[in-house]
């Protein structure tokens, strides 16, 4: 019998394209025939269950022989009564690979995947299974048998489905540069060019860059995410308060939030709380020691959101609902937060500064989300 159509999965696993080629002829021949018996008895009956679960081997172009379960549904009765010309209308089998124990013999193993088997003899006889499943539908015939010696009896088995692997969302990469800090100092001050980096007329939101680069430079011990963009553009995108909506909350009851109010990010009391917020422990909280009660084990985590003035807006936020702009490869989730967040809060500007010391401005300019890796001293 020929497979009519198959998943692509199917062909990446043998290797070449499997539409229009028999299954058989991919099979030991000992496992030909015994699929072929299968099929064989499949058809001689109509069974109680919808689909038949088999074990066998299927060899790839390159010689690679898969250990391999076949879920074989018989749709002939099934499309019966469409099927008015009385052709067959063939099988649908799902493949899921599998692995049997180490230590058991070519003759032991023919007799688990052919046999009866018990729930517990099953559970012995089969490792971990991967759960990539492939699906090829086919017109079986089984007439292409190339022995008439008899089979042994086959017989359906119980297994456990596994979910399929995720798959990533296709995202565009942001597009990276890297500067000295006195060149992306300068482009923010309005006195060089940068990259397509966003000029910057407001004096004010000039101020607050500068010092936001200090801060991250001069004065962060660890991982940090510092956000700047007007307040009105932050309640726009987190104030909304409707249902599924991004929000911004406070991972430590508002301390941090608290502990800055009236703060300005030039004060020597900013810089200090900062720093003593990066200062990651191997729990990531404040000690349950510290001098101030209030901030006893709460976490030392989240986002700081500065308006374009210089004051803190919200401390130690989880940026929620924010919908994923770009792929940073090989960053966590700290970094796929600044990218959201450059890319939906208008304005913006995101200084992150990873647990490794790597330091990054993001930015977004049109349609591209731009990143800056800053080194300390012009090379």
């Amino acid at each position: 019998g020929l497979i009519v159509r198959c998943d692509q999965r199917l062909d990446a696993m043998m290797g070449q394209e499997m539409a229009g080629q028999r299954v058989g002829k991919h099979m030991p021949a000992d496992e030909h025939r015994r699929f072929a018996a299968c099929i064989a008895s499949t058809a001689k009956e109509v069974h109680d269950t919808p689909v038949e679960l088999v074990r066998s081997r299927l060899e790839a172009l390159d010689g690679h022989v898969f250990d391999v379960e076949l879920f074989i549904a018989d749709l002939r009765f099934a499309c019966a009564s469409d099927n008015v010309q009385g052709g067959l209308a063939g099988f649908l089998i799902g493949i899921r690979l599998a692995y049997l124990t180490e230590d058991s013999s070519d003759g032991h193993q023919d007799d688990e995947m052919w046999g009866d088997q018990t729930p517990n003899s099953r559970a012995e006889a089969s490792g971990p299974r991967l759960s990539e499943e492939n699906v090829a539908r086919l017109d079986e015939d089984v007439s292409d048998s190339d022995s008439d010696s008899p089979a042994p009896p086959v017989r359906s088995l119980c297994a456990r489905s596994l979910p399929e692997t995720l798959r990533s969302a296709p995202l565009p990469d942001p597009q990276l540069h890297i500067c000295s800090r006195p060149e992306l100092e300068a482009a923010i001050a309005g006195d060089a060019a940068l990259a397509a980096f966003p000029r910057v007329p407001c004096l004010e939101l000039r101020d607050t860059l500068l010092r936001a680069v200090a801060l991250m430079l001069d004065h962060a011990a660890g991982g940090a995410l510092l956000c700047v963009a007007d307040a009105k553009a932050f309640r726009h995108v987190f104030d909304s308060g409707a249902p599924g909506r991004p929000t911004a909350q406070t991972c430590d009851q508002g301390y941090m939030t608290d502990r800055l109010r009236g703060t300005h990010i030039s004060e020597s009391l900013f810089a200090a709380a900062f720093r003593e917020f990066t200062q990651h422990s191997d729990n990531d909280r404040w000690p349950f020691d510290h001098a101030d009660e209030r901030a006893r084990g709460r976490p030392k985590d989240g986002a700081f959101l500065l308006s374009t003035g210089g004051y803190r807006i919200k401390c130690a936020a989880k940026l929620l609902g924010l919908a994923p702009a770009a792929t940073w490869a090989n960053m966590g989730t700290k970094h796929a937060a600044a990218l959201a967040c450059a890319w939906e809060v208008p304005g913006c500007f995101v200084f992150i500064r990873s647990d490794g010391g790597a330091r990054h401005v993001v930015v977004r300019h049109s349609d591209t989300l731009r990143v800056y890796r800053l080194y300390e001293d012009a090379e």
